[in-house]
């Protein structure tokens, strides 16, 4: 499973939000495309491989892995629709 660039397909459906990239310099992490909107939600868009994607047909498991650094952690979503994470954000017209 890899991060995916552009997070959003269409430049409409970014809602004016430009794309950034999470740990571009930090060799340590993956770097990770986002959308990052000013009311702190962050969206990320994911590939899996073949491979993965029969692992879960068959009844896989799909597994995430936060680092929190000993803080609370915050909500999450995961979905495969954008307009589910980003849900509450207005709709283009």
């Amino acid at each position: 499973m890899k991060p995916v660039s552009p997070v959003a397909y269409d430049p409409k459906t970014r809602w004016g939000v430009s794309e950034i990239t999470l740990a571009k310099d930090q060799p340590q992490y993956i770097s990770l495309p986002v959308l990052r909107f000013s009311d702190g939600l962050v969206v990320s868009r994911w590939s899996l491989s073949w491979a993965e994607r029969i692992h879960l047909i068959l009844g896989g498991s799909l597994f995430l892995g936060v680092l929190t650094f000993n803080k609370p952690l915050q909500p999450i979503r995961m979905s495969t629709s954008v307009d589910d994470v980003v849900g509450l954000m207005p709709k283009d017209e």
